[in-house]
């Protein structure tokens, strides 16, 4: 017995004949070769793994530092910071900066009701124009430029000099009114905001009106008068921007109004992901503040009436300075307890601080130096490169078809003039460079007509 199972105890593996020996001998084989794979995936796994855990350790710090930037201790605020109070503002918000950032944003593809309204907005906007453009009196203009509630001011209220001035000025309204739709509890008698934004029961009560007007069909076509279009709308929305301006604000404080909420989200530079500086954000305030006066003046003196909230057309009013001084006092001066009165307040504040201190630099580099910031807003240096590769190309291009594909001569750079600087040359109507001794071309006309022919 002993010796019968000997040769099946000292034998080798491979010569084993039986099917099972054969079978045990393949899956070592293939054990083995499981093995390799299995060490080689668990490696990528791991790989994997602390890939991960850094991405997300990554994310975790950007988050963190989003959020400390709201709680930056008072010691180590700038002037700018202490006084406007941004940082205790959005550390309510549940969100990081750029994201309660992104409540400001334009509509997006699927924000259709969004678009309508920015659509009433316009309409809203060009109203109070025409209103502005069929004020002739100077002195009602003054004082409605003026933030003194005891003088009026030396230069009229009038339209900007630029007339993009006037789109830019309109794009905040814009970007505050898409804040305010995306903010507002949808429950009327709820307080609480995503972002810490606070409304009072009137205003979120007209919002609640511009949400139900929304969800109806718009009175649009090729018969409806443009001042028809959407004329609940309009006269909503409306009514809720002049709850806004017309807020009584004193017993709250600076930031319970709606629209100064947005104005410290306007703060935020989220391609930076920082606060702004007084010399970047005194732009803004400035031109909420026109859009406040323009909007005021509407309210006063408006060439139609505004029926949902009892504002009479200006031949109806009684008296004109009577009715001017009342909207003043309450809602457009210096100490009127009003969001505007605060506006005028950081305004003047930040224009000191520019006027004190160098402005920052608008450009910067990141740390590989690929990247240039202008304004807080990044271009890659590749790409500026291959901007200019295309603006040669094309250029290249005119210049052949100007000259019927002929062949170029080659052209000096270092002996051309500048012409710009001639300026009583450039203004005489028979001037012409091709003749212009200091040019040194000696081309005349003959030759500009052969090369043409």
């Amino acid at each position: 017995m002993d010796e019968s199972k000997e040769p099946a105890q000292s034998g080798h593996p491979g010569q084993s004949a039986s099917i099972g020996g054969v079978d045990e001998l393949d899956d070592g084989d293939d054990d083995g070769e499981d093995g390799s794979n299995d060490d080689s995936n668990g490696q990528e796994e791991v790989e994997d793994q602390i890939a991960q855990e850094m991405q997300n350790w990554c994310e975790e710090v950007k988050e963190r530092r989003l959020k400390l930037l709201a709680k930056v201790p008072v010691a180590e605020l700038d002037s700018w910071l202490r006084f406007t109070g941004w940082n205790a503002v959005l550390a309510k918000s549940k969100h990081d900066i750029v994201q309660t950032y992104r409540f400001l944003r334009k509509p997006d593809a699927d924000e259709p009701q969004l678009e309508r309204l920015l659509v009433c907005w316009t309409r809203i906007f060009n109203r109070c124009l025409d209103t502005l453009a069929a004020t002739d009196n100077p002195d009602v203009l003054k004082w409605i430029a003026s933030p003194k509630n005891e003088s009026m001011s030396k230069r009229p209220f009038q339209l900007p000099q630029n007339a993009q001035t006037i789109s830019k000025y309109s794009g905040l309204s814009e970007h505050f009114l898409c804040y305010v739709l995306r903010t507002a509890p949808v429950d009327v008698d709820k307080e609480e905001t995503e972002t810490g934004v606070y409304f009072t029961l009137r205003q979120r009560v007209a919002i609640d009106k511009i949400r139900q007007l929304l969800k109806t069909n718009c009175l649009d076509d090729e018969y409806t008068d443009e001042s028809e279009k959407d004329q609940d709308l309009c006269e909503a929305l409306m009514n809720f921007y002049w709850l806004v301006l017309n807020q009584n604000m004193e017993r709250e404080t600076v930031y319970r109004s709606p629209l100064m909420h947005f104005l410290a989200v306007m703060g935020v530079d989220s391609a930076a992901e920082c606060l702004r500086h007084s010399f970047v954000y005194t732009p803004y305030l400035a031109g909420v503040l026109w859009v406040n006066r323009l909007l005021m003046l509407e309210y006063a003196l408006p060439l139609r009436a505004w029926p949902l909230s009892r504002v009479v057309a200006r031949d109806d009013v009684a008296s004109v300075r009577a009715r001017l001084e009342a909207v003043r006092a309450k809602r457009l001066c210096e100490g009127s307890f009003s969001p505007t009165s605060f506006i005028l307040g950081q305004l003047a504040y930040g224009k000191m601080l520019n006027r004190t201190y160098t402005a920052q630099s608008n450009i910067h580099w990141s740390e590989d130096f690929q990247t240039l910031f202008f304004k807080g807003r990044p271009i890659e240096i590749r790409k500026l490169q291959e901007f200019s590769s295309a603006v040669i190309a094309e250029a290249k291009a005119a210049l052949q078809q100007l000259t019927f594909g002929s062949e170029l001569p080659v052209v000096n750079l270092g002996k051309i003039t500048d012409t710009m600087s001639w300026s009583s040359e450039l203004r005489k109507s028979a001037y012409s460079f091709v003749t212009d001794k200091r040019f040194g071309l000696d081309v005349g006309f003959e030759f500009l007509l052969q090369r043409a022919r």
